[in-house]
């Protein structure tokens, strides 16, 4: 990156140090990323998290038991497999004892409407991780806007900002 690490700004009369989340931010904005660069944060966080219970914590119990408790939705057991496919030296055994554990545990409710209602709020593990990570990085991405110099690195930017 070049120029970020201090940036200074002229609104506030004030120097930006940026900490590790805003210089992600400050990158896609930097690179004209087109896309936005908030769900782009989530997105990294959650597949950051993904390759970590991967590499490390598979056999931690905690993590286990959220698994058992809150398993995983479509979405991201489909990034799971992205990553997975993508970092090939993880193997399967990781994965393969966290879903024999899921498996193992899981208790399927006897009527059909608690599944219906269950399948509109169900929020797995990452979706839990992505919803704060989501939090974190709005709250961020508006603290940096009330400077100026990001602000018009913003708007310079082929970068949008979605509704999510």
């Amino acid at each position: 990156m070049s120029g970020l690490v201090g940036v200074f700004c002229v609104k506030q009369n004030r120097e930006f140090r940026p900490r590790i989340e805003e210089l992600k931010l400050m990158e896609l904005m930097e690179t004209n990323f087109t896309g936005c660069p908030i769900c782009q944060t989530n997105v990294e966080t959650v597949r950051n998290s993904i390759f970590g219970i991967l590499y490390e914590m598979v056999n931690d119990p905690g993590i286990r038991a959220q698994f058992r408790k809150k398993r995983l939705c479509y979405k991201h057991a489909y990034l799971l497999v992205q990553v997975l496919e993508e970092s090939r030296f993880l193997g399967h055994l990781g994965i393969s004892i966290i879903l024999k554990d899921i498996v193992d545990h899981v208790r399927f409710p006897r009527p059909v409407k608690r599944i219906k209602e269950r399948s509109r709020s169900f929020k797995c593990y990452f979706c839990e991780l992505e919803d704060d990570a989501n939090r974190r990085h709005v709250s961020i991405f508006a603290n940096m806007m009330s400077h100026s110099a990001i602000g018009k690195m913003y708007m310079d930017s082929t970068s949008i900002l979605c509704i999510v």
